[in-house]
């Protein structure tokens, strides 16, 4: 790092808030160059590396809330589903974990919207056959059906980035209250 302080130092809140803010810095870098200057490649490894700090994000505000919770394990949280075991398994409850297990069942919300991202950016699936439009007879050409995937644009990953943002304040002053 910059400043000479190891990455480990830092609590989840503030790793929370980095990646949050460097998503918001990538997205305005991207809007900035996008017009003049970004080849679809280019544009493409902007978006990604804005989703995958999402991601990251979206780990270290898991953990925040275990550590909240008081779970030993937190540092071995990566999903939503290992947070809920974990407390499940400590016999707890916590209101904003469940918040967000209903915002990630709730199709079209920020947060399944990103994981559905998330989830296609790091899939790995088996090879499926392709789709023919039509049998190949004698010399024809086959037509390959492509469906193109829903990304996400540029104002989706800047409205749920700014979503995350507001939840995760809104609930950081719950906690606090405690």
């Amino acid at each position: 790092m910059a400043n000479g302080m190891s990455a480990n130092n830092l609590s989840d809140f503030s790793r929370v808030n980095q990646r949050l803010l460097q998503s918001r810095f990538l997205l305005q870098q991207t809007r900035d160059l996008a017009q003049d200057f970004l080849s679809p490649l280019q544009y493409d490894a902007l978006i990604n590396a804005v989703l995958m700090h999402l991601q990251l994000a979206l780990i270290f505000y898991w953990r925040e809330l275990a550590s909240y919770s008081r779970l030993k394990n937190a540092y071995q949280i990566y999903s939503l589903q290992d947070l809920k075991d974990e407390l499940s398994k400590h016999h707890q409850y916590s209101q904003m974990v469940e918040e967000l297990i209903e915002l990630d069942a709730t199709r079209g919300s920020w947060l399944r919207r990103l994981q559905t991202a998330i989830d296609d950016l790091t899939a790995s699936d088996a090879p499926q056959p392709e789709a023919k439009a039509f049998v190949v007879k004698d010399n024809q050409i086959p037509l390959v059906q492509i469906e193109e995937d829903q990304l996400l644009s540029l104002d989706d990953l800047e409205k749920i980035t700014q979503e995350f943002i507001q939840l995760a304040q809104r609930q950081r002053v719950v906690l606090a209250e405690f």
